[in-house]
């Protein structure tokens, strides 16, 4: 990992590993990266996940429900990561790149979880009733680079796989698509055109 955390950062990823310890889990989990993306008050992660209705103390209970439910089971990677765990943080260095960043900040962790799916961070959040494509599209207005991002992003998050549409090779081949050629600068205006 080239990259490094910013503070707020690595205030989250400490305030994750007190929670793993304090659920006495031996391991730090993508569950536990997200409640310290909230008990870090001043990140975008913060901000957005509140302004969704994610609060802390609902994060660690359902944390809570769901080790008693599953038995706490959890490997352990160097570090005291979970692989899931330290997928989440490859993943957030990706993007910090991606977008520039010399630094991976908590907005960047934040999407790491969102884009990753079956992780028990993204139960949480299912269970919590955080819907993931708001929470990225709020994540990505808080960092003001929606318009440098390539289209294909916003539908890349973890979200269940729906069946494109079959197109008919007739309909293609008698009809042409007006949102291609507005893409492609090829339709004329229509308002403002002369009679």
């Amino acid at each position: 990992m080239g990259s490094q955390f910013t503070d707020r950062a690595q205030e989250a990823l400490a305030h994750a590993s007190k929670f793993a310890s304090r659920l006495k889990q031996g391991y730090v989990g993508t569950e536990h990266i997200l409640a310290g993306l909230l008990r870090e008050q001043t990140g975008v992660a913060h901000r957005v996940l509140t302004d969704n209705h994610v609060e802390l103390q609902q994060v660690l209970d359902m944390i809570r429900e769901l080790i008693a439910f599953d038995g706490g089971v959890g490997l352990k990677e160097r570090g005291g990561y979970s692989p899931r765990a330290r997928k989440i943080l490859e993943e957030a260095h990706r993007q910090a790149e991606r977008f520039g960043q010399k630094e991976t900040g908590t907005e960047h962790l934040l999407l790491g979880i969102l884009r990753e799916n079956g992780t028990m961070a993204m139960r949480v959040l299912d269970d919590l009733g955080a819907d993931p494509r708001k929470l990225q599209t709020a994540l990505l207005q808080r960092m003001s680079v929606v318009q440098r991002l390539p289209r294909e992003a916003p539908t890349r998050i973890a979200q269940p796989r729906r069946e494109e549409p079959a197109r008919s090779k007739l309909l293609d081949q008698f009809t042409r698509s007006l949102n291609a050629l507005a893409r492609e600068g090829r339709l004329d205006p229509v308002v403002g055109r002369g009679r």
